[in-house]
């Protein structure tokens, strides 16, 4: 009933976003692909940005009108995935979360932190450091009604600041700032790229959602996301009914981050009547040189794990 009132190949997606299986999606799209426009419901609690651009981009290029249906917790690359939607649809349990890249803890290989903790650690030590001083120099000049000179007191608030911030400034790294950075950048860049196709970003919100929500967990429902994107909406009665049949697995992760994640065709192929839109497209990217053949995405490394590997042509793709 989705299929037929959309138009639309349904797909679901459930698990971390890693690379390897934006290969997998990218094969599974290719061969079930029947229709103009893409209905992905989406769940996951975040993953790797380069795999989330490439699997956004390749729904752009494949179909005409991309949905992200937003059935429960889609955060960080997952929001990035929405980004280059059309449209997005909502379930009234469905939440985005910030643009949020999370790398590997330093000296703990088993635990990720956001890309926005060391930025919010220095904001914060920056801010209480300049209150202090300010602190410290009025309380100076206060008590002793002035006497002491405006730089004695200067100097000495400096001195007592310097001594209690010094400590902690002193174990930040440049080349993890530097890199945490870099990675924030990374999501922001992919974040215009991906607008440009689907133009659903309302001005200011990739800012919004790459740098000013305070956490990765943050809650951005469906009234919050009214504020960011454009073309946003309520799920149908249809595709509430396709939610309430996958019960679990449309709300939440249902495979460790370890485990590959579940990515299904949900929709069947049109009936004998219909056209079949795999046969009378071209594939994505053959509408400038033909880089997304099958010969392209079948690449001699397609299997490895880690997707580091998966050719020029496949990259290209995404």
């Amino acid at each position: 009933a989705v299929c037929e009132e959309s138009d639309s190949d349904v797909f679901l997606y459930n698990g971390s976003i890693k690379r390897g299986a934006d290969l997998s999606v990218i094969r599974k799209v290719y061969e079930s692909k029947h229709r103009k426009s893409v209905t992905l419901i989406l769940i996951t609690s975040g993953g790797d940005p380069d795999a989330a651009y490439k699997i956004a981009r390749y729904l752009q290029s494949r179909y005409d009108q991309f949905t992200v249906l937003v059935s429960g917790i889609c955060k960080s690359a997952g929001t990035l995935i929405a980004v280059g939607a059309h449209c997005i649809a909502f379930a009234r349990y469905g939440e985005l979360g910030p643009i949020d890249v999370q790398a590997i803890k330093t000296d703990n290989l088993a635990e990720r932190q956001s890309g926005l903790t060391i930025t919010e650690s220095i904001a914060h030590l920056s801010s209480s450091a300049t209150q202090m001083h300010g602190g410290v120099f009025s309380a100076i000049m206060k008590e002793t009604d002035a006497v002491v000179s405006f730089r004695t007191a200067a100097e000495a608030a400096a001195g007592l600041v310097t001594g209690l911030y010094a400590p902690m400034f002193s174990q930040i790294d440049p080349m993890e700032v530097g890199e945490k950075a870099r990675s924030m950048r990374i999501a922001s860049d992919y974040g215009l790229r991906l607008n440009a196709s689907s133009k659903n970003l309302k001005d200011g919100a990739l800012d919004n959602l790459t740098r000013t929500y305070p956490s990765h967990s943050f809650v951005i429902d469906m009234q919050e996301a009214e504020g960011l994107f454009t073309n946003i909406r309520h799920l149908t009665e249809h595709e509430q009914a396709l939610v309430d049949c996958l019960q679990g697995s449309a709300r939440h992760e249902v495979v460790s981050e370890d485990d590959p994640p579940i990515f299904e065709c949900l929709s069947d192929a049109p009936s004998k009547g219909e056209k079949d839109d795999k046969r009378g497209d071209k594939p994505a990217g053959t509408r400038g040189n033909g880089e997304d053949s099958p010969a392209a995405v079948e690449t001699p490394n397609a299997s490895s794990p880690d997707g580091e590997e998966n050719g020029e042509s496949v990259r290209n793709a995404g």
